[in-house]
C-alpha cells in the first residue's frame, strides 16, 4: 500500500513495525542499511524519521542535521513541500512528537 492510500492508523503501524525493527537490530548489536535508489527522498525521510524517532528532533532540525551527514537528503525534492514524504514527517510530528501518542515520553537522545 502507498503511503497516500493508508490511514492513519496504518501509517502509525507501519512506523511502529520500523522503529522497532531498528530498535531491535541496534539493542542485538546489529546494524541497518536503509536504501533506495538514490538515498534522497525515501530513504532519507526514513533517516529523518529515524533521527525523530530517537531524538524527538522536530522535522525541520532533524532534516538539517541528516543534511549535515548526507545533503542529498531532501524529502520535499520528489513532489514539494506537500508531498507524500513531507506529509509523512509532518503526520508523525503532529501525532505523535507533538502528542506523545505512544506514551513514551521525551526520546531525547543527542545523535550526531
Amino acid at each position: 500500500m502507498r503511503v497516500e492510500q493508508a490511514t492513519l492508523p496504518e501509517q502509525l503501524r507501519f512506523l511502529a513495525r520500523l522503529f522497532d525493527f531498528v530498535q531491535r537490530a541496534l539493542s542485538s548489536g546489529g546494524s541497518v542499511l536503509v536504501h533506495c535508489a538514490s538515498g534522497m527522498h525515501r530513504a532519507g525521510t526514513t533517516g529523518v524519521l529515524l533521527r525523530m524517532f530517537k531524538s524527538g528532533e522536530r522535522a525541520k532540525l532533524a532534516t538539517e542535521r541528516a543534511q549535515a551527514a548526507r545533503p542529498v537528503i531532501n524529502p520535499d525534492d520528489l513532489s514539494g513541500p506537500d508531498g507524500t514524504l513531507p506529509r509523512l514527517l509532518r503526520m508523525y510530528e503532529e501525532r505523535v512528537i507533538d502528542t506523545d501518542v505512544w506514551g513514551l515520553g521525551p526520546m531525547v537522545e543527542e545523535l550526531p
